[in-house]
């Protein structure tokens, strides 16, 4: 698979077979069904086994990582439907995993909307303006934010654990920007907005056939999670929960946009406190900006 979603290619088996594993692998990177040809940043599988395979068959040519895959279980339903009386791929692509439901993901939707509506790439004219989020009861302490779409290419806002990560997604964005084939442990969740025509089509007719509210044709919300190696996989019901909180409380938080400007310039901290809804559970929640990890002479 690839690392937004899409299956590239499959062969279902139960013991490895390095011949059909090797023919597989190779007529990926040569002809893959979706994107551009060429190696991989890096291949991400749960299996030990695999590991080994993957590292004696590639070397040090592409980083092997073993951490979960849990994007696999829809991967598996659609090659299973591959096999079906229907014959067709009735199962791919879809926002409800992890255990998500609809109601939940309807609620998401909702926040997402308010989020978009805001524009807050309008106000924050930075992306290097790191907001810090609190959220006691969902465990984030010191959780770094910042919003993207400046540039009026990628819209939307990412959030991590802490400053630290934030640092650490910081320089590997810069070294892929100077074309450095280089791996970090990067790890956040973010919500990007994407146009109606972006969209895979399973995924515009799932948020038709639940009603789901779009705040406009290009703010079609999608949650990902983005793990070690730059690879990303849908959101658990924690993260999620974390970025619909995000989606409302950013936006109340710049409702007072004079106090933010002042602030992005004198780098004097302030911080404002909101009780909102957690995909149904109430949550109390702590903006702050500047991040206080930050300094009027260190900031990102």
């Amino acid at each position: 698979m690839s690392d937004e979603g899409y299956v590239l290619n499959a062969i279902p088996c139960e013991v490895i077979n390095a011949d059909n594993l090797t023919k597989s692998f190779e007529t990926t990177v040569s002809k893959p069904q979706i994107g551009e040809p060429g190696w991989p940043a890096s291949i991400r599988t749960a299996s030990d086994v695999f590991a080994k395979w993957l590292r004696a068959y590639l070397g040090t040519r592409v980083p092997i990582i073993v951490v979960a895959t849990p994007e696999i279980e829809t991967a598996s339903r659609l090659i299973t439907d591959f096999g079906s009386e229907t014959g067709g791929l009735s199962s791919s692509l879809s926002y409800l995993t992890s255990g998500i439901t609809a109601e939940q993901m309807s609620e998401f939707f909702e926040s997402a909307a308010e989020l978009y509506r805001a524009q807050p790439w309008r106000i924050v004219k930075y992306d290097t303006d790191v907001f810090c989020l609190r959220i006691p009861g969902l465990d984030a302490k010191d959780s770094a934010v910042i919003v993207i779409g400046q540039n009026r290419q990628s819209y939307g806002v990412l959030l991590f654990a802490d400053y630290e990560k934030y640092n650490q997604y910081v320089t590997l964005a810069k070294a892929h920007a100077a074309g450095n084939r280089v791996t970090a442990n990067v790890c956040f969740v973010s919500l990007n907005f994407e146009h109606a025509r972006a969209l895979d089509p399973m995924l515009r007719a799932e948020v038709k056939r639940h009603g789901w509210k779009v705040a406009g044709p290009a703010a079609y919300p999608w949650p990902i999670a983005v793990a070690e190696g730059w690879v990303s996989r849908p959101p658990s019901m924690h993260e999620l929960k974390m970025l619909d909180v995000l989606a409302q409380a950013l936006p109340r938080f710049l409702q007072d946009s004079r106090r933010f400007q002042a602030a992005s310039v004198t780098r004097v901290q302030y911080s404002a406190q909101f009780r909102l809804m957690a995909l149904g559970k109430p949550v109390d929640v702590e903006v702050e900006f500047p991040h206080p990890a930050e300094s009027g002479d260190d900031a990102a």
